[in-house]
Formats: C-alpha cells, structure tokens, sequence
C-alpha cells in the first residue's frame, strides 16, 4: 500500500478573525474632529473641481450691437454764414462698452459731410470722445421743396429726425447712433439754411 506523499515542505496557515476592517468602520474609528476636517477637505476639493470647471469652460457673452452701446449728442452748431450752405457741428459720441468710431453718414439726402472726424477712434466704457465736421447743404437739389425746413426731402419734417449717423464697430459688427439736433438746434440750423438758399 502506497503512503500519501508527505509535502513539498511548504505549509498553508489560515489566520480567522484578521479581517481588513470595511472603510464604514475605519470611518467610524475616527474621532469626530477627524471625520468633520475629512469631510470639509473634500467638499472644498469638489468645490474647487467645480468651479475650475466652471471657469475653465466659461464663454463671455457676446458685446451688444455697437450702435445700442453709443449715444450721440450735439454739442454746438456754428451756423451757416450768408455766403456759404456750410455749417461746423460738434458732438459727443459716448459708449457703454468698447466700440470703434468708424465714420459718418448723412442723414438726408440734400446734405454732404465732406470733413469726416478721426475715424479708427477706440470709445471705451463710461468715456466720451468729441467730435468735429462740416456739413454742406445741397441748395440746387430739383427734389427740394423749398419751403421745408433744413430743405428735407420728405413731405413730414420733424425735429426727432438724425441729422447724421455715426457708425461705429465691435466684435459683432458695424452698426449706427442716429445725431439728432435738439428742438432749438434744429430750428436755429432751419433758418440760416433758408437764408442761405433763399
């Protein structure tokens, strides 16, 4: 009768109850202090993941259109002379975000600027920049009605109609702030344009 072979010299010990202790009871071993710095620890990780995503994958909004950022005002009109349909007009363009000044245009079609004011001019937020031209009134225009004030060539003039239009520009695009002369202006310019063209 064979014996049962005796080993290769190596023995398998079994230790019962030297369990790893579950990361619940590890948890409630600690002491209060402990688990409360734990916890804030890694809330404040979380937080910070979070907002690094945050701030990380944030796109600033898009600026407004150029021409809601800008008013216009004008400032002063020097009135034609007798000889001369020319008039200087001095305005204040002002920007409630960073727009570009990029020229002017006419607000009727009797009228020409000829001296256009410093386009390429950087308007930054809460600042205000004055500006200069020189308008010059068609006189001999066969659509002209002589009898309207600051010779418009619609049959309804009125004092809220823009003079001029400043364009200006942004990351968006161009856009346009209407230059409309005050009630007083607009009468004033009326009458020397009359005379001049009478």
């Amino acid at each position: 009768m064979a014996s049962p072979p005796e080993g290769d010299g190596r023995s398998t010990v079994e230790i019962l109850g030297n369990e790893r202790p579950l990361v619940r009871e590890r948890w409630r071993a600690l002491s209060r202090r402990a688990r409360v710095t734990a916890a804030a620890t890694a809330c404040v990780l979380v937080l910070g993941g979070v907002l690094a995503y945050v701030a990380g994958n944030h796109h600033p909004p898009p600026p407004p259109d150029p021409g809601d950022a800008t008013t216009a005002r004008i400032t002063d009109v020097e009135m034609p002379h007798r000889t001369s349909p020319d008039f200087d007009i001095t305005f204040r363009l002002a920007a409630t975000s960073r727009v570009t000044y990029v020229g002017l245009a006419e607000g009727y079609g009797n009228i020409f600027v000829h001296e256009r004011p410093a386009p390429g001019a950087v308007l930054r937020p809460g600042h205000a920049r004055t500006l200069h031209a020189r308008v010059d009134v068609y006189c001999t225009s066969p659509h002209i009605r002589r009898d309207t004030p600051l010779l418009y060539e619609t049959p309804d003039p009125h004092p809220d109609m823009p003079l001029l239009f400043a364009i200006v520009s942004n990351a968006t695009g161009k856009g346009v702030t209407p230059i409309v002369p005050t009630a007083s202006q607009f009468d004033s310019i009326s009458r020397a344009v009359q005379e001049v063209c009478a």
